[in-house]
């Protein structure tokens, strides 16, 4: 069985998780890293790089809850009292479909005073991360094409959902793990 270091490698992770796998010791697994990961970043990075088409389409839904979950919090988290409510309220109806149009969009961030431009982003690459795994049924479009741009589109929602913040990059984290407890590949 292979350490989480030589994972790391195998999978080309960046020195600063190559460092932390090394961390680990020698006999952590993946199965171990995933569990000990506090970046929801690197999590993400570890679906994309480390399962198979497959296995990441058997976990999508999951994915789409945890991004759901941390963008409603950190919509709630940095917007103001009623500018949360109304970012909160287009983002909702943004990701179920109801109603995507540019003015509806403009609303919400004037209301908010541009203050929440950052989560309409978040909003919106989730947004897209939906559409694209709705088009997965589309001719002539691979299985294999649309999953990656899910993927990215889930990372993006992620990372514009204040990912510089360390506290609520653990918290992404956790909303993963919370809905994919253990490593969904192999070890």
């Amino acid at each position: 069985m292979r350490s989480a270091f030589q994972w790391g490698i195998d999978h080309f992770s960046c020195s600063s998780a190559l460092v932390w796998r090394e961390s680990l010791g020698a006999d952590a697994t993946q199965a171990d890293a995933w569990l000990l990961c506090e970046r929801g970043d690197w999590l993400m990075w570890q679906i994309v790089n480390g399962l198979t088409r497959g296995e990441q389409q058997a976990i999508l839904p999951a994915l789409f809850r945890a991004t759901d979950v941390s963008v409603d919090r950190v919509v709630r988290a940095y917007c103001s009292g009623h500018s949360s409510i109304l970012v909160s309220v287009w983002a909702r109806r943004w990701l179920s479909g109801e109603n995507r149009s540019v003015v509806a969009a403009a609303t919400a961030l004037s209301k908010a005073n541009g203050e929440a431009l950052w989560a309409v982003r978040a909003a919106e690459a989730r947004a897209d991360a939906a559409r694209v795994a709705w088009e997965l049924r589309a001719p002539g479009r691979s299985a294999a094409e649309f999953m990656e741009l899910v993927l990215v589109k889930l990372t993006e929602a992620l990372s514009d959902a204040r990912l510089a913040d360390a506290a609520e990059s653990l918290q992404q984290a956790s909303d993963i793990r919370r809905e994919i407890s253990t490593w969904p590949g192999e070890i």
